[in-house]
């Protein structure tokens, strides 16, 4: 395992990878991907604000923000 990994990154080979810069993305996959992505967001806080008023658990708001600082 270990003479596999020295081979592979003693002789590398051409590699044809891709990224896409930020800002780079045309204005019309930018609003498609808007568009798509809009409605679980809006549900997400729907539910997000619907279980922070109906808990009865005290520390369910300290739940979402370790959660949130966790991602």
């Amino acid at each position: 395992m270990m003479l596999m990994a020295v081979g592979f990154a003693i002789a590398p080979g051409t590699v044809y990878a891709m990224h896409i810069m930020e800002g780079m993305l045309p204005p019309k996959w930018c609003i498609f991907w808007y568009a798509v992505s809009a409605p679980f967001f809006i549900y997400g806080l729907y539910r997000l604000k619907k279980i922070t008023q109906d808990s009865k658990q005290k520390n369910t708001k300290l739940m979402f923000a370790l959660c949130g600082a966790y991602v």
